[in-house]
């Protein structure tokens, strides 16, 4: 496998978030969810082009 989201956690005291789940939209959108602050994430794919 290979990691696809990272950098939440800097070191011990500095924690950006915790990812705790993640889901599929039916457009195929990944949905990321976080219990620090309760932020949700919507990450969609686009080929390169404007």
């Amino acid at each position: 496998y290979e990691d696809f989201a990272t950098g939440f956690v800097i070191s011990d005291d500095d924690v950006w978030g915790r990812p705790v789940g993640v889901t599929v939209a039916k457009d195929g959108a990944l949905i990321l969810t976080e219990d620090g602050n309760g932020t949700i994430w919507r990450v969609t794919y686009g080929d390169g082009r404007s």
